[in-house]
């Protein structure tokens, strides 16, 4: 898994260091002095929220295949274009569409569900569920179509819509199950649907999440999605010279903890069972359907090849089916006919390891120590493995929205029990990104460290300083089962080093380089990477990331040199730092580029009678997108002429006009409507003899086709192999060029809110079932004849399109709020993508932001209004509205109650009293026992009980109009003049609000002014 530099999210868990400004206040006791206390704050931050996965950044890889299966299968889509929405809940009306959808029991014939809360969007899968016996919502009137749905109610659903079957031995160790949902529960189980939350608990009244509701249904992809199979199964190929091909393991069994491995030995063998020592060179494919293997492709050497597979994490047994297929051997070799024909598998056990901590169970950290500065070797009493700590589902490690670990009970609950691992330096705690397993010792953990950071400082660990490591287990009452804590004084000196350079065997533009430890690009103060005596650019150079799922890249660099190859090239690197900032000397090395053999070829999408979008499957030298010739078809209607018709250019000013998306993507647009030049293109049709006129002829009569010569574009890494002629035929399939298109553009999903990947409001987002049109949005404005209009008086083109935005007051009265179009999106966003199915619209300039407004009291539910919007051939909508979308309001932050500052008044003064003043965030709780900021018996000075003569009073702070400041005032010449005196605060005082009290507790004179938790 790869972060590209300088593109990393804000960080929303971990340490937030907040500067608090002076407050002025007034105080109802006077004293003799008033001092003026500027104080800094550290507190905890809130912890946040053919189809690809790639333009999503929130699907971590355990969600991958499900994401791309539900978008695939058209069962959901995004919330928006980069982001599906993984931790977000699911209402039941989306989750019911959902499952409509992929069961396929949409039925235009069934009648009324009778539920008055389901919108019309829902009403189709709604009423076909009830009919089919899925669901009888919530009520007989009420099917709770905006409620979450919980997993439970998941469960019955998809028993119910899928019939999924369980056989009657079937049984579930969960104990949060109850009689209303086993049956459902235990139907997703047998099938294979999910496993639960836990081995005891399956989280029946947990809200289900977008990215779970999605894994089950790829779960069940072969029911929605039943793949083709042949009639008539084909025999396994054999192979054409008699040769065999071996699988063997290194170990008979593989611990499934994630680390274990063994070596896979390939072994080809003669028709005699000999070891086939003449095949040499020749490429294997290996798959594997556990774990991990270390390449998926493998060269043989005088018969043998090798690779190593790491087991996966499993508390069930697994068995590994390990594959492996000759792929590619050269041309003029007999081992050339043996491709695809000489193939092999071997399977070895997974055995499953305990993730349950009980008494006899729970591990005690007897040291830790660490020579790599973004990472921990934890050392135990007895063997561990990271499910003692960490939260998992379906047999895949929980991750947080900034793909950190969740260890148990963070999420509040504690039913398996609560386990924590905190690692400390003296500029505060390190977040943990993921733990694994040391394979060299059983009894041993690596703990890796978070060390992506906004601020440009590295949050890795500090040379030549202390580190301490906590590790806690406490069962589902709360109960301590262990604490135990140690430090070390971590080191490192030594520079990282090149160890291997590899060119992709797939993407034949990328180079991987491998070092000796994990290595900052970013950090780095003069980092340099040369290939061929050419620097690489920043935005080519990624940095591999740890990913608890998938596996450990921090030691590698994936480097995309486009064409700077050559066969024989030589790569110097320079600069590059680990994390504790040790720098990497000058190296070189020298490497071999094999040959690449694959030929440029492009294809072609219409994505209306007006874009075209051209891909190559490689990226290409030499593509000059002004030789790509577009020409339509000019049959021959005249039974005297002796042709059969010709292809022609288009007529002189109408182009094609190309943008550039990357080294392999093109959209082409016309510069012009249709309807400006058909005249022109039928001037030349003739039916016998008598030229039509262009009102009887529209795109959908012609015939058009993109012609690319031979050689137009090289293959990069070999100029040698060019394309051949191509020929791509604009009509084919289900083209838009076919049929005449007189429907106007509808909204075609819900509006949705786009934020910046940093968090910042955009715009609304509001997309169309076609590409349509607003004036100066596209390369060209292309109005139809109709909209240019005729004469003087005639419309000047493209309509322009209204943007309006309906809702309520805080009076519950309706209002319209104009609005602009700020771009295509994500166009607008994500600069030369050429998407026009979709509007960025916000409030017009001068109105304010919906969001404010429902801030201050207006209602939560809007609509959109556009009005003119028009398609791509001049059809125009003159009034879309949108299902209604929803706004809420801004949260209220969470109230922190701590102390803010603290001040001693009098020590050095001749006054009647020696004072101490304290300084909270939040108003007080001035009632009640230990609760109470004024009872004297909640604070000590100096390590004493607060001595007869003490008064207390409250003090208003003026800026915030709250009672928050405590005056203590003590007999005169009780606190030593010499400044050597501390008060501590009882952890039993709350806020008014009832918030207990956090961060520092005890004060000394030398550190008033300065209170941080």
């Amino acid at each position: 898994m790869y972060y590209h530099l300088f593109k990393s999210t804000p960080k929303q868990g971990g340490i937030t260091h907040m500067a608090y400004q002076p407050k002025s206040y007034k105080k109802f006791v006077a004293t003799a002095a008033t001092a003026t206390l500027v104080a800094t704050a550290v507190v905890p931050a809130a912890f946040a929220d053919d189809v690809s996965t790639a333009a999503f950044t929130d699907v971590a890889p355990q969600y991958k295949d499900a994401v791309e299966f539900v978008v695939s299968q058209n069962i959901a889509k995004g919330k928006t274009e980069t982001r599906f929405g993984i931790s977000d809940a699911i209402i039941r009306g989306d989750a019911a569409i959902m499952v409509a959808n992929a069961a396929k029991l949409n039925d235009e014939t069934a009648p009324a569900s009778g539920f008055s809360d389901v919108p019309t969007r829902g009403a189709l899968a709604i009423n076909s569920l009830k009919d089919a016996g899925v669901t009888n919502g919530k009520t007989p009137t009420q099917f709770g179509f905006n409620d979450n749905i919980t997993r439970g109610e998941a469960a019955i659903f998809f028993a119910n819509a899928f019939k999924l079957k369980a056989d009657e031995d079937t049984t579930v160790g969960f104990t949060d199950v109850s009689d209303r949902y086993m049956d459902a529960v235990e139907k997703l189980v047998a099938n294979g649907v999910t496993s639960g939350k836990s081995e005891t608990r399956f989280g029946t009244g947990d809200n289900i999440t977008r990215g779970e509701f999605a894994r089950w249904l790829h779960a069940l992809k072969d029911v929605i999605a039943p793949p083709e199979v042949d009639p008539e199964p084909k025999p396994d190929p054999e192979p054409v010279l008699g040769h065999t091909l071996e699988v063997t393991f290194g170990k008979s069994s593989l611990v499934g903890n994630g680390a274990d491995n063994t070596q896979v030995t390939l072994t080809v063998r003669d028709e005699n069972g000999a070891v086939a020592t003449d095949a040499d060179d020749i490429v294997l494919e290996v798959t594997t359907s556990h774990g991990t293997l270390g390449q998926d492709r493998v060269t043989v050497q005088d018969g043998v090849a090798n690779v190593t597979l790491t087991s996966e994490y499993t508390m069930a047994e697994l068995t590994a089916t390990v594959q492996g297929k000759l792929i590619e051997a050269a041309a003029d070799s007999e081992w050339h006919d043996e491709i695809g024909n000489l193939v092999a598998s071997g399977t070895i056990d997974f055995t499953p390891v305990s993730s349950v901590v009980d008494e006899t169970t729970v591990p005690s950290l007897l040291t830790a120590e660490s020579n790599e500065a973004d990472r921990v070797t934890l050392y135990f009493d007895k063997a561990v493995n990271p499910a003692m700590y960490l939260e998992m589902e379906n047999g895949r490690y929980v991750l947080d929205a900034d793909d950190n670990v969740v260890f148990r009970g963070e999420d509040g609950d504690i039913t398996d029990g609560i386990a924590s691992l905190d690692i400390y330096q003296n500029d505060g705690i390190r977040e943990i990104r993921g733990l694994i397993p040391n394979p060299e010792n059983p009894n041993s953990l690596i703990a890796i460290l978070d060390v992506m950071d906004n601020d440009g400082v590295n949050p890795a660990l500090t040379p030549n300083s202390r580190v301490t490591v906590d590790s806690a287990f406490m069962d589902g009452f709360g109960e301590a089962l262990d604490f135990s804590g140690k430090y070390f004084t971590f080191t490192d000196s030594r520079n990282p080093e090149l160890t291997k350079v590899e060119v992709s065997p797939t993407a034949f533009d990328e180079l991987t380089l491998t070092f000796s430890e994990p290595i900052t690009y970013e950090y780095a103060a003069n980092p340099q990477i040369t290939v061929n005596g050419q620097e690489v650019s920043v935005e080519e150079i990624e940095v591999g990331e740890f990913d608890q799922n998938e596996g450990d890249f921090r030691h590698q660099i994936t480097v995309t040199v486009g064409n700077l190859l050559a066969a024989n090239s030589s790569i110097q690197v320079s600069g590059l730092e680990d994390y504790a900032g040790n720098v990497m000397t000058s190296e070189s090395q020298n490497f071999e580029v094999p040959a690449f053999n694959t030929a440029p070829a492009a294809t072609v999408e219409v994505e209306s009678p007006e874009q075209v979008r051209l891909n190559w499957n490689i990226p290409v030298n030499g593509f000059d997108t002004e030789e790509v010739a577009f020409q339509y078809y000019v049959p021959n209607n005249n039974p005297d002429v002796d042709s059969e018709g010709e292809w022609v250019a288009f007529p002189a000013g109408v182009d094609f006009v190309a943008t550039t998306i990357n080294d392999r993507e093109y959209v082409y647009e016309l510069n012009q409507d249709w309807t400006q030049f058909v005249d022109e293109m039928v001037a030349e049709v003739d039916e016998d003899g008598v030229e039509v006129s262009a009102e009887d002829f529209d795109y959908t009569n012609f015939q058009v086709r993109a012609v690319i010569a031979t050689d137009a574009v090289t293959n990069p890494l070999n100029a040698l192999l060019g394309n051949t002629r191509q020929v791509l035929d604009l009509n084919a399939g289900n083209s838009p060029l076919n049929t005449f298109d007189t429907a106007s553009p509808v909204i075609s999903n819900d509006v949705y809110r786009y934020d910046d990947a940093a968090g910042n409001y955009v715009g609304y987002v509001v997309e169309f079932n076609e590409p349509v049109k607003a004036p100066g949005l596209d390369v060209f404005d292309t109005p139809s004849v109709l909209q240019q209009g005729e004469g003087e008086e005639g419309d000047a083109g493209i309509p322009e399109v209204v943007v309006e935005f309906r809702g309520t007051n805080a009076a519950g009265n309706p209002v319209v709020i104009d609005g602009d179009i700020l771009g295509y999106f994500p166009d607008f966003v994500l600069p030369d993508t050429s998407e026009d199915n979709a509007f960025i619209v916000d409030v017009a300039a001068g109105e304010t932001a919906l969001q404010a407004l429902v801030d201050s009291g207006y209602g939560t539910e809007w609509e959109l209004v556009v009005r003119n919007v028009t398609d791509d051939v001049g059809n125009a909508a003159t009034t879309v509205l949108s299902d209604e979308f929803t706004i809420n309001p801004t949260p209220a932050a969470p109230e922190v109650f701590q102390v803010f500052s603290a001040g001693y008044d009098g020590v050095d003064f001749d006054v009647p009293n020696d004072e101490i003043i304290l300084d909270f965030t939040a108003a007080v709780s001035f009632t009640g026992g230990t609760a109470n900021a004024l009872n004297l018996s909640n604070y000590t000075v100096n390590g004493e009980e607060l001595p007869e003569g003490t008064s207390i009073a409250l003090s208003e702070d003026e800026v915030n109009d709250d009672l928050s400041i405590v005056t203590i005032s003590l007999p005169e010449g009780y606190l030593n003049e010499d400044g050597n005196n501390v008060i501590n605060i009882s952890e039993e005082l709350v806020s008014r609000n009832g918030v207990e009290i956090s961060g520092k507790l005890e004060v000394t004179q030398d550190e008033a002014g300065t209170v941080a938790p």
